[in-house]
Order: structure tokens, then C-alpha cells, then sequence
């Protein structure tokens, strides 16, 4: 009867130490795969290999906002700081650059903005498509702040164009490529989500142009029927401010009147993207050439009233 007793002593307290250890196991690598689900692919959409973790729920941001306290930088810019672990940026990162990095992670899924970090160029995703292995973490990827600077000057509203949508951010050099739609059925961008590709090098002109062509094609012309369409009441008003009547000469020696440069002159989504961005970036350039230029002005005008709210850079 004691050897009985003593047996089952023996296997509760197996049993305790196992629980004990595991929890101690949990404790100590938990916080890692919570940091590491920050940098996971956040796409490939119909991948049976990848694991897209969904954007949070508003309860779930509300509860995330509480863990993290908000202060205000010499600008007096309301920033974040995010209460996990610092990831290593490329091995030799700052702080401030780690930091920066968390922000814009959060932000962008706040914003319905999926981020990828991708090792392919443009031309390969076009005709190849999305496969296993093309899917970095974005703090892989150079000049990514760029990315986060230049997004974070538009405004909010003009933002839910992108809603849903991914910025797929490579480490190759090009140009930029906006992802209008996929099909499949024809082998072209299949497995690639609609949003933007941006190449290296990564700058804030860059991204607010081929965000432009976003909000231009889904935004206001609804192209391939994009939810996104919410200002679609401005198409003709689009179309007519911004209509190229000639042909695209990249060697004009003259900027023609009403535009801003020669590339503008390309065809009205140039047109309009170019526009776009020098209304935030080049704004003073802009109204000073628009004040002896009525179609220029006429353009700006378009931007200021209907798309930037009166917003002016």
C-alpha cells in the first residue's frame, strides 16, 4: 500500500514539474513569437504556404493603443511608442531607426495597409507571379523609412484608397510598378495583391506617385471595380483637368504650358500622379509657376478643393 501511494506521489510530482517547466518555457519565448509575427508575410493572397495573419479588429486596435503610451516629439508631432521588443534593423541599425520602423508597422495595419518585403523585380512578378520564397521581412528591405515619410504626408482620407492593399517594398533596383489587378487565368501578377511595388531606391516621391495612380485608377475612376471608389463623382472633372491632347516626346527641350515637367506630358494617369506629387512635395514650386499658368493652376486648384480639402504644402 506505501509503494502504491508512493507511486502516485511520484507521478503528480512529474506531472507539476512538467506544467512548471512548460510554463517557464512560455514565459521565456512567447514574447519572441509576438515580436516575430510583426515581420511575418503579411501576403501572398490564395497561398496555401503562407500564413497572412488578419488586420485587427477595432476592439483589438483600441486594446493595443492602451498598451502603448503616446508623446509629443520637438514638433510637436504626436508619435508612438511601442511597448515590445526591439527588433535588429539590418544588423547595424539606431535605436531611432527600430523605433521608426515599429511605427510604421503599426500604422500601416491601423490603415488597412499590408506590408511585404520582396526579393523579385517587377518584370519577374508580372509574368511569374508571387511564389514561395519571394516574401522577405520588411526590415530586410533599404530605405523602407522612405517609404513610411512619404505616405505619412498624405492626407487620411485620400489614404483609404489603399485600404486593403499592400505596398510590397523590394531590395532590387527599378522603378516602381502599381498593381492595379491580377489574372490569373492569363499568368499575369497572379498571387499578387493589388497596392503598389516599390524599388529600390526607395524615396518619398516614389511612393506618393504610385500611390497617386491608386487613388487616380481605383479612387476616382473605379477601375476593375475597386471597393475603394469613393470618389468617383470627380472622374469627370479628372479626365477633363488632366487629358494630354499631344503626343509624349521624353526629349521635348520645353516643359509645355500646364504642366509641371515633361513626363507629366506622358498621358493623363502621368498626368495626374506627377501632379499629385509635386502638390505635396514641390508645393510652393507649384503655386509660384501656377500663378502665371492658368492650366496649371487650374490643376492645382482641382487638388486643393476636392482631394486635399484645402490642405496646402
Amino acid at each position: 500500500m506505501k509503494l502504491k501511494s508512493f507511486n502516485y506521489f511520484l507521478i503528480v510530482t512529474v506531472i507539476l514539474l512538467a506544467i512548471a517547466c512548460s510554463m517557464l518555457l512560455w514565459k521565456q519565448y512567447f514574447p519572441l513569437l509576438d515580436k516575430a509575427k510583426i515581420f511575418i508575410a503579411h501576403e501572398l493572397p490564395n497561398s496555401p504556404h503562407l500564413y497572412v495573419p488578419p488586420l485587427p479588429t477595432p476592439l483589438q486596435e483600441q486594446q493595443e493603443d492602451q498598451k502603448n503610451s503616446r508623446y509629443k516629439n520637438e514638433a510637436g508631432e504626436e508619435q508612438i511608442h511601442l511597448e515590445r521588443e526591439h527588433p535588429v534593423i539590418n544588423g547595424d541599425s539606431k535605436e531611432e531607426d527600430v523605433q521608426a520602423l515599429l511605427k510604421f508597422i503599426h500604422w500601416s495595419r491601423r490603415q488597412g495597409i499590408r506590408l511585404a518585403g520582396v526579393n523579385k523585380e517587377v518584370n519577374a512578378f508580372y509574368y511569374k507571379g508571387a511564389e514561395d520564397g519571394d516574401i522577405l521581412p520588411v526590415d530586410d528591405i533599404p530605405n523602407v523609412l522612405n517609404a513610411a515619410y512619404g505616405l505619412y504626408e498624405i492626407p487620411q482620407p485620400l489614404l483609404e484608397a489603399m485600404r486593403g492593399k499592400t505596398l510590397y517594398l523590394s531590395h532590387l533596383k527599378g522603378r516602381g510598378y502599381t498593381v492595379l489587378g491580377s489574372w490569373p487565368n492569363q499568368g499575369i501578377l497572379v498571387n499578387v495583391n493589388r497596392g503598389s511595388i516599390i524599388e529600390q531606391p526607395i524615396s518619398k516621391r516614389q511612393t506618393i506617385h504610385e500611390f497617386a495612380h491608386i487613388l487616380d485608377f481605383h479612387g476616382i475612376q473605379g477601375l476593375y471595380n475597386d471597393r475603394n471608389t469613393y470618389w468617383g463623382h470627380l472622374k469627370n472633372q479628372r479626365n477633363e483637368i488632366f487629358n494630354v491632347a499631344f503626343p509624349y516626346d521624353p526629349n521635348r527641350p520645353e516643359i509645355p504650358v500646364g504642366f509641371m515637367d515633361v513626363y507629366s506630358t506622358a498621358n493623363s494617369a502621368e498626368n495626374f500622379a506627377q501632379h499629385f506629387t509635386f502638390y505635396i512635395l514641390q508645393g510652393e514650386k507649384f503655386r509660384k509657376k501656377a500663378a502665371t499658368d492658368v492650366l496649371l493652376q487650374e490643376k492645382y486648384d482641382f487638388l486643393k478643393r476636392t482631394l486635399f480639402k484645402g490642405r496646402e504644402y
